[in-house]
């Protein structure tokens, strides 16, 4: 809020006594911990200023979700590939929860199956490249992004 110099927030957890943090400074975010899915929380938060300001409080209400996030991982081996080397170079990943399913991307240039993660060098120019692999956003967990670099050197 414009003119505020901190915020005093306070929060409470279903029908739960309300816990009042305090003073948190200029922070864009606060974090509410203990919480198990479909959890109620509502947190209020307060401007504070110097003297002669005056500010409105905000609250804000949201369901906590049970958020496992997955971890992954990508390489290829036999990096660097040779541009003349037809055969198509499969992916390795690995990781755990749910973490199959993601898509793979990198710049043009790279004959990549965005579904599987294979390349082949063959039809790619050559020249470095960054691989990600993506996981969406699900049940209130982040995106999961991996990435690895490849090289496809010219014959």
């Amino acid at each position: 809020m414009t003119g505020a110099s901190g915020y005093t927030v306070s929060y409470q957890i279903n029908a739960n006594p309300i816990v009042v943090v305090g003073p948190i400074g200029n922070l864009l975010t606060y974090s509410v911990s203990g919480l198990t899915p479909g959890d109620n929380v509502t947190i209020t938060l307060t401007p504070t200023g110097g003297a002669g300001t005056c500010f409105d409080l905000a609250s804000a209400t949201c369901t906590a979700n049970n958020c496992n996030p997955p971890t992954a991982s990508i390489s290829y081996a036999g990096n660097p590939f040779c541009s003349s080397d037809a055969s198509v170079q499969s992916v390795t990943l690995v990781g755990t929860g749910l973490f199959t399913g993601g898509v793979y991307s990198s710049t043009l240039g790279l004959s990549l199956n965005t579904a599987s993660g294979e390349i082949i060098a063959s039809t790619s120019t050559p020249g470095p490249y960054t691989i990600t692999y993506t996981i969406a956003a699900t049940a209130g967990c982040s995106p999961v992004v991996a990435t690895t670099a490849i090289v496809i050197n010219a014959p």
